[in-house]
């Protein structure tokens, strides 16, 4: 995993709650009990075993990889990685059109 264990546990808490989801709906969707993915996403657990890690990524619509941040693109800064990830998979749709306006707007000035 190319992430730490609190940031990941972030990250999942971050996609639940975008999909408007509990942690009993979706722990119940992978397979496991509310209180272990509960753990995960507090960071309690350092190493979710790979089963539920698969599991989590399906339910979330992306692969492993780009649920640890392994492959948001490996010509990026790690900075760079970040952001794209932020942008792509946690910000809201009104808050990715607010940036790409300003990012508009700012180009046409320059």
């Amino acid at each position: 995993m190319s992430i730490g264990h609190k940031e990941l546990g972030q990250r999942l808490r971050n996609l639940r709650k975008q999909a408007s989801q509990t942690v009993v709906q979706v722990a119940d969707a992978v397979g496991t009990t509310h209180s272990h993915l509960s753990a995960i996403e507090l960071g309690r657990i350092k190493s979710p075993r790979n089963q539920l890690m698969q599991s989590l990524a399906n339910h979330y619509g992306m692969t492993v990889s780009e649920l640890t941040g392994e492959s948001i693109g490996s010509d990026l800064s790690s900075k760079a990685q970040r952001v794209a990830y932020w942008f792509e998979h946690e910000l809201t749709e009104k808050g990715q059109s607010a940036i790409v306006g300003m990012m508009e707007e700012m180009q046409s000035r320059s």
